[in-house]
């Protein structure tokens, strides 16, 4: 278990660019940026709604998956 938990933290984090800052996601918010992925088609972008600013600026500048904040 303590392998896959490693291993997923490695697939999840990245450094940005332009701070040099290392951006880590959790694995529920993995989850949501791949269904809105996988529900997003050319004539109809899902995107994922939000408040958490910290995991999903990079995830937006980046244009990994529409994203959408409330606050």
């Amino acid at each position: 278990m303590e392998k896959r938990r490693k291993i997923a933290e490695r697939k999840t984090s990245s450094t940005d660019p332009a701070t040099g800052k290392k951006n880590t996601i959790s694995l529920a918010d993995c989850f949501m940026i791949a269904l809105a992925r996988l529900l997003s088609s050319p004539m109809n972008a899902a995107e994922v709604v939000t408040s958490d600013h910290r995991e999903f600026d990079y995830v937006q500048a980046s244009k990994i998956c529409a994203v959408d904040f409330f606050r």
